[in-house]
């Protein structure tokens, strides 16, 4: 359904998971709605841990419009022996 609408798919966390990599932006904000969600420090009380443990999050993003994809796929070089190196000791051998 993402992919239809042009998103791309970032990641799937945990509520639980999410607001503890987010507590500093979120934790205000649940303390102002005054739902006693959580602690004075921004910890998520035991009930609402248990709660909101039962949601997940899936984030996407829109793909950058100005990061146009390469026209070709670059040719990467094999490192594993140096041409002109190998044609210089065929060339040797044979005199």
């Amino acid at each position: 359904l993402a992919r239809r609408a042009g998103l791309e798919y970032v990641e799937i966390q945990n509520l639980t998971e999410f607001y503890d990599d987010n507590r500093a932006q979120l934790a205000g904000m649940l303390m102002d709605a005054g739902h006693n969600l959580v602690d004075q420090r921004g910890r998520l009380l035991q009930r609402s841990y248990d709660v909101l443990g039962l949601y997940t999050t899936f984030i996407f993003q829109k793909p950058d419009p100005d990061i146009a994809p390469p026209l070709m796929t670059p040719l990467l070089e094999d490192a594993s022996h140096n041409h002109d190196e190998a044609s210089f000791v065929t060339l040797r051998s044979a005199s």
